[in-house]
């Protein structure tokens, strides 16, 4: 689960960008 979570945080972070 802690190979997913910052997986999932990289895109959440570009979508802002």
């Amino acid at each position: 689960m802690r190979t997913v979570a910052p997986l999932r945080t990289v895109p959440a972070l570009a979508s802002k960008f």
